[in-house]
């Protein structure tokens, strides 16, 4: 199970100065096969002096049952991020 998906964009300068960041998509306690849309239609405006785009995200993802068999241990959680600024 997908917990957690946020994906970031970053705009910036070729020398890696972030002029600006958007969410560009988030998505909270889904099961990876029902995550819809899977395409995306996104207008941002670019900063003067952009020149790179980077992506960002952050999750969470877990294998087992419920809140209830995570007390008990029976659930394996796995978080995972990257930021290209970082």
């Amino acid at each position: 199970m997908l917990d957690r998906l946020v994906v970031d964009i970053y705009l910036s300068t070729r020398d890696g100065n972030v002029l600006d960041r958007h969410k560009f998509y988030s998505t909270d306690k889904s099961q990876v096969d029902n995550m819809v849309p899977r395409t995306f239609r996104r207008s941002y405006e670019l900063p003067k002096g952009t020149t790179r785009i980077a992506f960002g995200y952050d999750g969470k993802v877990r294998d087992g049952g419920s809140i209830v068999l995570k007390k008990r241990g029976d659930t394996i959680e796995h978080g995972f991020q990257h930021s290209p600024f970082r």
